[in-house]
């Protein structure tokens, strides 16, 4: 009886070791972010979503297959690097794109399902079967409907340095969350001394690309710059008609012009050097059609003379 009783207890305790383990080995992987949810696709949409797949301990290679678990839309989803592929050793965050490619004839409902990613690790020669595999299931929760959808998310700003004279490049980061083009009819730039007291220029730029419905975009925007040497603050403003949709501010030098090109004819001379110097090719080039050119000249200007001159003895003579 107590052979039994014992014998109980210790497959119990190896149970509760086996599912400890199992779950550790599960939580070793996952995803982020588990759901792809949009509410407001339109007929023809076209809609990408970035999925990072994660890893505790990338130590070896890890086979990953896809299955979309999603009768009414699995034609509409595809996966950019395919329902097969490999996750190198070492990536702890490895992105995969969802597509999501909305058909013109879509009814306006709401859309569910699962997408199912299995990996395991890939084997090598000599070694056993696989055992373990880790998985995780991407949620999917979608509507169809006709209601357009405007707007944006702005994801900040990057100024870089720039050389005197130079356009000030920003690169703005926007997000357009609607489901149709659109773009911001504005972008502001306050450039500010070191200290953030004394505005010194401002500008305005409203030839700006359009971005796509639910596209991340960095649009680059390059500003007159009329700054000596030196450290600023660029203050930019994003404006969809008359409202502020985004703001953001960053520190950026102007630098001494370090092109050779620049060094050379920064000085009115130099033009003045290179003119000679092309009009010089110029006529070493075409010295045999000026000399052709000077020639006919010449004979044209002779027969004028005699011309003239016959006619002036013909009147003599008379």
């Amino acid at each position: 009886m107590f052979m039994k009783k014992t014998g109980l207890i210790l497959i119990i305790v190896f149970l509760i070791l086996f599912v400890f383990y199992a779950n550790i080995s599960f939580a070793g992987f996952g995803i982020t972010p588990s759901t792809i949810w949009n509410d407001h696709l339109l007929p023809g949409s076209h809609f990408e979503e970035t999925i990072y797949l994660v890893q505790s301990r990338p130590e070896k290679d890890l086979l990953a297959k896809i299955e979309v678990d999603a009768p009414e839309i699995k034609d509409w989803i595809s996966i950019d690097r395919g329902l097969e592929f490999t996750i190198p050793a070492g990536n702890q965050q490895f992105p995969i794109k969802a597509i999501i490619d909305v058909p013109q004839n879509a009814e306006f409902k709401n859309y569910d399902g699962k997408i199912w990613v299995k990996t395991a690790p890939a084997l090598k020669e000599g070694e056993g079967m696989v055992t373990v595999a880790l998985g995780a299931i991407i949620s999917l929760n979608l509507r169809v409907s006709a209601e357009e959808v405007q707007g944006f998310v702005f994801r900040g700003i990057d100024i870089k340095d720039t050389e005197k004279g130079r356009p000030i490049k920003i690169s703005v980061a926007i997000q357009n969350v609607g489901n149709i083009e659109n773009k911001p009819t504005k972008i502001h730039l306050d450039v500010y001394d070191a200290y953030l007291k004394k505005i010194l220029q401002s500008s305005d730029i409203t030839n700006i690309e359009s971005i796509k419905p639910f596209e991340a975009k960095q649009i680059i925007i390059k500003f007159p710059n009329k700054l000596e040497l030196g450290s600023y603050f660029g203050s930019v403003s994003i404006y969809k008609d008359d409202k502020t949709v985004g703001e953001g501010k960053m520190a950026f030098n102007v630098l001494e012009r370090t092109a050779l090109i620049y060094k050379i004819f920064r000085h009115w001379y130099s033009w003045v050097i290179l003119g000679l110097l092309i009009l010089i090719v110029v006529v070493l080039i075409l010295r045999k059609k000026l000399k052709e050119i000077i020639i006919k000249w010449r004979i044209k200007r002779r027969e004028k003379k005699r011309t003239k001159l016959e006619e002036k003895l013909k009147r003599l003579s008379k």
